[in-house]
């Protein structure tokens, strides 16, 4: 069974999601019969062939991951879309997109794939019934002898010197929520601690430089340890873990944080650290491992009785086997999917008789890559009057040139789609340069009081988007209904907070 990963671009090939969820237990599916391999999407995807026995969409949070959701699905294809971080569980503006994006996403998968139980959770909100497997993040390396070597020494030398080294490691930002170097400072309480304790404490920052504006440089200036600030990298990461003594990682409570995968945690353990977590008990699985307190630690370093040592690896390995051995999560994977597929030929899937068609339909901000993707699945592609790109569409319903009013304009291709009874209302344009083969005006319909109203004034400014957008949008796709062939839409928006009023209801939004 071959099993292909699909992210939204080139640099997120190589992001932690990628990196440890995925590449890490792809050499322990070969022996089981199967593959995995990490692709951009869109390449992949043709009328021709398909590569995959299974595709997951992991953060491709566009019109495309539902596109080729469904292109893939009707092939045979078994997809699924991977939740490894909770934007979805908390109701604020940022998190509107990703809502809505699962909320769609929901009725095209078969399967979702979580790192938690937390997010398996979050997952039931929005689809009940859907498959949910649990993937836990796997450890990359764990070498008993090496590891027993550094933790002898590493105590030694700092009960010698009276000095040890704290890391901190990970991105330091989010673009939602606030976390990272936030909780550092907002914790560093604990690193106070460990410095009264008779020892010279020096912190290690290795984060995305990215994190280090004017806010966060002040807050790891007023740290109240001596610090060292270093971009992260993951040659870097090994080599710090195997010098520190003690891994800091402070989480707090918000939604976000507590649905985080144990990723930092086994990776501080099986790097050879100890590991001091204050805050919410996210590390609670590590079990004795683990420390909250920091007078606890230094009590331990003090009596040679640190909670990670030579004498408790053999412990150690045992739990990471449980919790993180990525053979075992491999194969855990693997049955699941072929369980999915069992369940598969069974189902008889009903296909449409008459003709069928889709399209995406652009709202104000478009990724450009989704109108490439259309063309290339055979899908149209639809721009609303929202729309402010000017590309070519197969069908372009909004104002042009000096018109005041809402016009329907169609491309060559469009016009094939057209219902038979509408072709006379068509005039055909003369220009044979122009993008567009012929236009129409708005027809009449439930749709067609709103978008004969429509004035450009009324949807320049933002408050004006979000005043309009549902009822435009929905009456856009009832004139899309009538003219033409049987079409199923899907709509592609970025802009927050429009992206959830798509969906809101027709009359709610326009009365009166």
């Amino acid at each position: 069974m071959n099993i292909q990963v699909l992210v939204q671009g080139e640099q997120w090939l190589n992001r932690a999601g990628v990196r440890i969820r995925y590449r890490r237990i792809a050499p322990h599916l070969l022996p089981l019969g199967s593959s995995l391999s990490v692709d951009v999407i869109g390449a992949q995807v043709n009328r021709d062939r398909v590569g995959a026995d299974v595709v997951i969409l992991s953060k491709c949070t566009d019109a495309r991951g539902l596109t080729v959701a469904e292109v893939l699905r009707e092939k045979g294809v078994i997809v699924g879309v991977d939740l490894f971080d909770d934007y979805f569980s908390t109701r604020t503006g940022p998190c509107l997109p990703h809502r809505e994006m699962l909320r769609q996403m929901a009725k095209r998968v078969d399967f979702f794939l979580c790192s938690t139980a937390r997010m398996q959770q979050v997952s039931r909100q929005f689809a009940p019934d859907m498959p949910v497997h649990v993937l836990n993040d796997p450890f990359d390396d764990f070498d008993k002898d090496a590891l027993a070597r550094q933790l002898n020494d590493k105590a030694k030398s700092a009960l010698a010197n009276r000095k040890f080294e704290v890391l901190w490691f990970g991105n330091g930002d989010n673009p939602v929520f606030p976390v990272g170097l936030e909780d550092l400072a907002a914790f560093s309480a604990s690193l106070r601690k460990l410095a009264g304790g008779g020892f010279d404490v020096n912190l290690r920052v290795l984060t995305n430089l990215r994190a280090l504006g004017v806010h966060n440089l002040a807050r790891l200036r007023n740290l109240p340890v001596p610090t060292t600030i270093e971009e992260w990298s993951e040659e870097r990461e090994r080599e710090c873990l195997k010098q520190a003594l003690v891994s800091f990682i402070p989480v707090n409570f918000q939604n976000f944080s507590i649905a985080k995968s144990l990723n930092r945690g086994i990776s501080a353990l099986t790097g050879g650290t100890q590991v001091l977590s204050p805050g919410y008990q996210l590390y609670d699985k590590l079990g004795s491992f683990l420390y909250h307190e920091p007078n606890r630690l230094l009590d331990d370093l003090a009596a040679g009785t640190l909670r990670l040592r030579p004498a408790t690896l053999d412990p150690l390995g045992r739990q990471m086997n449980d919790l993180a051995d990525p053979g075992t999560e491999a194969a855990r994977l693997c049955a699941f999917v072929r369980e999915l597929d069992a369940a598969r030929a069974q189902t008889v899937i009903a296909r449409p008789k008459q003709r069928f068609s889709r399209a995406v339909l652009h709202g104000r901000t478009s990724v450009s890559s989704v109108d490439g993707l259309c063309r290339q699945v055979g899908w149209l592609s639809i721009a609303s009057p929202f729309t402010s790109s000017k590309r070519p569409f197969d069908v372009n319903i909004g104002f042009f040139g000096d018109r005041q009013t809402v016009h329907i304009r169609f491309s060559r291709e469009g016009l094939k789609f057209v219902r038979p009874e509408w072709r006379s209302s068509i005039t055909d344009f003369a220009n044979p340069s122009s993008n567009f083969a012929g236009g129409m005006d708005v027809p009449d319909g439930p749709g067609a009081t709103i978008l004969r109203r429509l004035r450009p004034a009324m949807i320049e400014t933002r408050a004006g988007r979000i005043l309009h957008y549902a009822s435009v949008i929905q009456a856009t796709e009832d004139i899309i209904g009538r003219i033409l062939e049987d079409t199923a839409l899907t709509l592609s928006e970025k802009e927050n907070p429009l992206m959830s009023l798509g969906s809101a209801p027709f009359r709610a939004i326009t009365a009166g």
